[in-house]
């Protein structure tokens, strides 16, 4: 009877380990089919990823190349292009490209020497819709507490500006130096003429006028040749 017992036990025991191995091996197939598979995915992903960054480089040689410009430096006033973005108090805005041009009269540059101050002619470079002509530019230092300033003379075509202020408009800023030169607090000055004076029914126009501000701008280094 133990014998008998035994011999049942062993088979048990046997059949056990042996369906366990069998488990095993079974399990680690699927484990190893698993990862074959998965390498064969990441292998088509790799290829997939190469073929689409190869195509994006042709695809790049193609296009045509824009580079941007760095932004202009000017260090010197005399020579400088600018782009002047320009605001009226009553809504309207114009901008403008000017350079503002050294002087080569000698009559004119040993006067401004004199004064010391600079000065020149404006050469428009892209006048837009608003400006009819450029007539000159200075810069001169009043001292403390103005300290330097610039003013550019144009022509304003008509419709710009009241009747009452004729068509000269005076760009003023504040000439602030260091490593390069920039234009500050820029102002848009007319001069409106006074009232006029009546005398025995006849009007006689004042020969007065006064400075008026109008408006605001700010000035941007740029490159003399339009875009």
């Amino acid at each position: 009877m133990q014998y008998t017992l035994l011999t049942l036990l062993l088979c048990s025991t046997n059949g056990w380990q042996l369906s366990t191995r069998r488990t095993n091996g079974w399990q680690l197939g699927t484990r190893r089919a698993r990862i074959i598979r998965y390498a064969e995915d990441a292998a088509s992903l790799q290829q997939a990823a190469d073929a689409l960054r190869a195509e994006a480089a042709s695809l790049e040689a193609t296009l045509p190349r824009t580079t941007t410009p760095p932004p202009a430096v000017v260090t010197e006033l005399p020579g400088s292009t600018w782009r002047f973005a320009c605001r009226l108090d009553e809504g309207k805005s114009f901008d403008f490209v000017a350079t503002l041009e050294r002087e080569t009269n000698p009559d004119y540059l040993a006067d401004d020497a004199n004064r010391y101050r600079e000065a020149g002619p404006l050469t428009l470079v892209e006048p837009g819709p608003s400006i009819r002509k450029a007539y000159g530019w200075l810069a001169e230092d009043d001292g403390p507490p103005k300290g330097e300033f610039t003013r550019i003379t144009v022509s304003m075509r008509d419709g710009m500006l009241a009747s009452t202020d004729g068509d000269l408009m005076y760009l003023q800023a504040r000439v602030k130096r260091g490593a390069s030169v920039a234009l500050d607090e820029g102002t848009l000055t007319v001069k409106r003429q006074r009232p006029g004076t009546r005398f025995l029914f006849v009007e006689y126009p004042s020969l007065v006028a006064d400075l008026k501000i109008v408006g605001s701008f700010s000035a941007t280094p740029t490159s003399k040749s339009p875009d």
